[in-house]
Protein backbone atom coordinates (compact mmCIF):
# COMPACT_ATOMS: atom_id res chain seq x y z
CA UNK A 1 0.00 0.00 0.00
CA UNK A 2 2.90 2.73 1.30
CA UNK A 3 4.43 1.75 -2.39
CA UNK A 4 1.06 2.19 -4.20
CA UNK A 5 0.79 5.73 -2.83
CA UNK A 6 4.27 6.53 -3.31
CA UNK A 7 3.52 6.88 -7.19
CA UNK A 8 2.91 10.43 -8.58
CA UNK A 9 -0.80 10.16 -9.70
CA UNK A 10 -1.89 8.83 -6.31
CA UNK A 11 0.60 11.86 -4.68
CA UNK A 12 -0.94 14.27 -6.68
CA UNK A 13 -2.51 16.93 -4.52
CA UNK A 14 -5.87 16.89 -6.22
CA UNK A 15 -8.35 13.94 -7.35
CA UNK A 16 -7.63 14.79 -11.06
CA UNK A 17 -9.46 11.90 -12.37
CA UNK A 18 -12.86 13.86 -10.20
CA UNK A 19 -13.40 15.32 -13.81
CA UNK A 20 -13.65 12.36 -15.68
CA UNK A 21 -15.86 10.36 -13.13
CA UNK A 22 -17.93 13.16 -12.98
CA UNK A 23 -18.25 13.52 -16.63
CA UNK A 24 -18.76 9.54 -17.28
CA UNK A 25 -21.85 9.68 -14.73
CA UNK A 26 -22.98 12.39 -17.24
CA UNK A 27 -22.75 11.01 -20.41
CA UNK A 28 -23.90 7.32 -19.59
CA UNK A 29 -27.05 9.63 -18.02
CA UNK A 30 -27.66 11.27 -21.51
CA UNK A 31 -26.70 8.58 -23.85
CA UNK A 32 -28.48 5.55 -21.59
CA UNK A 33 -30.81 6.84 -19.25
CA UNK A 34 -32.12 9.46 -22.08
CA UNK A 35 -31.48 12.41 -19.40
CA UNK A 36 -32.89 15.91 -19.65
CA UNK A 37 -31.41 19.30 -18.67
CA UNK A 38 -33.82 18.66 -15.82
CA UNK A 39 -31.65 15.49 -14.72
CA UNK A 40 -27.79 17.18 -15.14
CA UNK A 41 -28.69 20.74 -13.40
CA UNK A 42 -29.87 18.55 -10.72
CA UNK A 43 -26.53 16.15 -10.30
CA UNK A 44 -24.83 19.93 -10.88
CA UNK A 45 -26.59 21.22 -7.85
CA UNK A 46 -25.49 17.63 -5.80
CA UNK A 47 -21.85 18.02 -7.24
CA UNK A 48 -22.02 21.70 -5.20
CA UNK A 49 -22.65 20.18 -1.98
CA UNK A 50 -20.45 17.81 -2.34
CA UNK A 51 -17.63 20.16 -3.42
CA UNK A 52 -18.20 22.15 -0.28
CA UNK A 53 -18.51 19.28 2.19
CA UNK A 54 -15.44 17.62 1.37
CA UNK A 55 -13.64 20.98 1.28
CA UNK A 56 -14.78 21.81 4.82
CA UNK A 57 -13.44 18.62 5.60
CA UNK A 58 -10.45 19.05 4.13
CA UNK A 59 -10.35 22.60 6.21
CA UNK A 60 -10.97 20.28 9.38
CA UNK A 61 -8.09 18.26 9.27
CA UNK A 62 -5.55 20.69 7.49
CA UNK A 63 -2.18 21.01 9.98
CA UNK A 64 -0.67 23.55 8.00
CA UNK A 65 2.57 22.11 8.87
CA UNK A 66 1.68 22.79 12.79
CA UNK A 67 0.15 20.85 15.47
CA UNK A 68 -3.40 19.97 15.26
CA UNK A 69 -4.66 21.90 17.75
CA UNK A 70 -2.46 25.01 17.03
CA UNK A 71 -4.25 25.85 14.06
CA UNK A 72 -8.01 24.89 15.50
CA UNK A 73 -8.99 28.45 16.01
CA UNK A 74 -8.64 29.57 12.65
CA UNK A 75 -9.87 26.75 11.14
CA UNK A 76 -13.58 27.35 13.57
CA UNK A 77 -13.38 31.23 11.05
CA UNK A 78 -12.73 29.32 7.73
CA UNK A 79 -15.25 26.60 8.67
CA UNK A 80 -18.31 28.76 9.62
CA UNK A 81 -17.08 31.01 6.79
CA UNK A 82 -16.78 28.40 4.37
CA UNK A 83 -20.56 26.91 5.77
CA UNK A 84 -21.75 30.14 5.16
CA UNK A 85 -20.41 30.69 1.20
CA UNK A 86 -21.31 27.33 0.47
CA UNK A 87 -25.08 27.55 1.31
CA UNK A 88 -24.79 31.20 -0.89
CA UNK A 89 -23.13 29.60 -3.70
CA UNK A 90 -25.73 26.59 -3.25
CA UNK A 91 -28.91 29.11 -3.32
CA UNK A 92 -27.49 31.12 -5.99
CA UNK A 93 -26.86 28.03 -8.07
CA UNK A 94 -30.70 27.30 -7.55
CA UNK A 95 -31.41 30.28 -8.72
CA UNK A 96 -29.68 31.25 -11.76
CA UNK A 97 -30.40 27.81 -13.31
CA UNK A 98 -33.84 26.53 -12.05
CA UNK A 99 -34.95 27.85 -15.52
CA UNK A 100 -35.29 24.03 -16.57
CA UNK A 101 -37.80 23.05 -13.19
CA UNK A 102 -40.52 25.83 -14.61
CA UNK A 103 -41.74 23.41 -16.86
CA UNK A 104 -42.72 20.03 -15.69
CA UNK A 105 -40.77 17.42 -14.87
CA UNK A 106 -41.38 14.57 -17.55
CA UNK A 107 -42.03 11.06 -16.59
CA UNK A 108 -38.37 8.63 -16.42
CA UNK A 109 -36.33 12.29 -16.77
CA UNK A 110 -35.06 11.62 -13.08
CA UNK A 111 -34.30 8.01 -13.88
CA UNK A 112 -31.94 6.08 -11.56
CA UNK A 113 -30.99 10.18 -10.27
CA UNK A 114 -29.96 8.17 -6.83
CA UNK A 115 -27.75 5.68 -7.88
CA UNK A 116 -25.80 8.22 -9.96
CA UNK A 117 -25.71 10.75 -7.34
CA UNK A 118 -24.68 7.76 -4.72
CA UNK A 119 -22.03 7.06 -7.36
CA UNK A 120 -20.80 10.32 -7.57
CA UNK A 121 -20.46 10.58 -3.69
CA UNK A 122 -18.58 8.19 -3.53
CA UNK A 123 -15.92 9.04 -5.94
CA UNK A 124 -15.77 12.16 -4.33
CA UNK A 125 -15.11 10.26 -0.93
CA UNK A 126 -12.47 8.51 -2.41
CA UNK A 127 -10.71 11.34 -3.50
CA UNK A 128 -10.65 12.82 -0.48
CA UNK A 129 -9.58 9.72 1.35
CA UNK A 130 -6.61 9.06 -1.22
CA UNK A 131 -5.28 12.48 -2.37
CA UNK A 132 -5.85 14.32 1.19
CA UNK A 133 -5.31 11.70 3.47
CA UNK A 134 -3.38 8.29 2.79
CA UNK A 135 -0.67 10.49 0.54
CA UNK A 136 -0.26 12.71 3.34
CA UNK A 137 -1.30 16.25 2.09
CA UNK A 138 -3.21 17.06 5.16
CA UNK A 139 0.11 17.99 7.11
CA UNK A 140 0.94 20.58 4.99
CA UNK A 141 -2.77 21.70 3.70
CA UNK A 142 -3.25 25.82 4.25
CA UNK A 143 -7.30 26.03 5.91
CA UNK A 144 -7.88 29.19 3.52
CA UNK A 145 -6.45 27.80 0.49
CA UNK A 146 -9.07 24.83 0.75
CA UNK A 147 -12.16 26.58 1.11
CA UNK A 148 -10.87 29.40 -1.28
CA UNK A 149 -10.13 27.26 -4.43
CA UNK A 150 -13.85 25.59 -4.56
CA UNK A 151 -15.50 29.10 -3.95
CA UNK A 152 -13.95 30.40 -7.05
CA UNK A 153 -13.95 26.95 -8.89
CA UNK A 154 -18.41 27.10 -8.38
CA UNK A 155 -18.38 30.76 -8.92
CA UNK A 156 -16.60 30.40 -12.23
CA UNK A 157 -18.43 27.72 -13.26
CA UNK A 158 -21.82 29.41 -12.13
CA UNK A 159 -20.95 32.60 -14.21
CA UNK A 160 -20.63 30.64 -17.51
CA UNK A 161 -23.30 28.02 -16.81
CA UNK A 162 -25.97 30.78 -16.24
CA UNK A 163 -25.08 32.43 -19.99
CA UNK A 164 -27.27 29.68 -20.84
CA UNK A 165 -29.57 28.81 -18.17
CA UNK A 166 -30.52 32.34 -17.52
CA UNK A 167 -29.95 33.79 -20.96
CA UNK A 168 -30.21 31.36 -24.20
CA UNK A 169 -32.79 29.04 -22.95
CA UNK A 170 -35.35 31.64 -21.96
CA UNK A 171 -34.59 33.68 -25.01
CA UNK A 172 -34.54 29.90 -27.21
CA UNK A 173 -37.35 27.98 -25.64
CA UNK A 174 -36.88 25.17 -28.40
CA UNK A 175 -33.68 24.57 -26.60
CA UNK A 176 -34.64 23.56 -23.85
CA UNK A 177 -34.46 20.02 -25.28
CA UNK A 178 -32.18 20.21 -27.91
CA UNK A 179 -29.32 17.70 -27.31
CA UNK A 180 -26.79 20.18 -28.56
CA UNK A 181 -27.58 22.43 -25.38
CA UNK A 182 -26.73 19.72 -23.06
CA UNK A 183 -23.41 18.71 -24.60
CA UNK A 184 -22.39 22.64 -24.19
CA UNK A 185 -23.36 22.65 -21.06
CA UNK A 186 -21.66 19.16 -20.23
CA UNK A 187 -18.51 20.39 -22.11
CA UNK A 188 -18.05 23.63 -20.40
CA UNK A 189 -18.54 21.87 -17.03
CA UNK A 190 -15.75 18.92 -17.87
CA UNK A 191 -13.35 22.20 -18.68
CA UNK A 192 -13.44 24.20 -16.04
CA UNK A 193 -13.51 21.18 -13.41
CA UNK A 194 -10.50 20.09 -15.44
CA UNK A 195 -8.63 23.32 -14.85
CA UNK A 196 -9.32 23.03 -11.13
CA UNK A 197 -8.23 19.79 -10.90
CA UNK A 198 -4.63 19.94 -12.13
CA UNK A 199 -1.56 20.98 -10.34
CA UNK A 200 1.85 21.97 -11.29
CA UNK A 201 3.88 18.70 -9.38
CA UNK A 202 2.79 16.34 -7.09
CA UNK A 203 3.23 16.90 -3.22
CA UNK A 204 6.28 16.87 -1.08
CA UNK A 205 5.85 15.91 2.76
CA UNK A 206 7.04 18.96 4.68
Amino acid sequence: MSALLDTPLLRHPKPWWQPFISLAITLYGILVLHWNLQSIVFLFWWEIVLIFGSALIRVLFSMNSQPFFETLRSKIFWLIGGAIMGFILLALAVSFTFTPFEQPVEDGAMREIPRQTNLLSLSYALGLLVHFFLNGRYKTADPGSEIATPFVHIFILLALLMVFTRHLIPAHPEWHQAQWTVAALVVVKFVVDGWFGRSFGVYREG
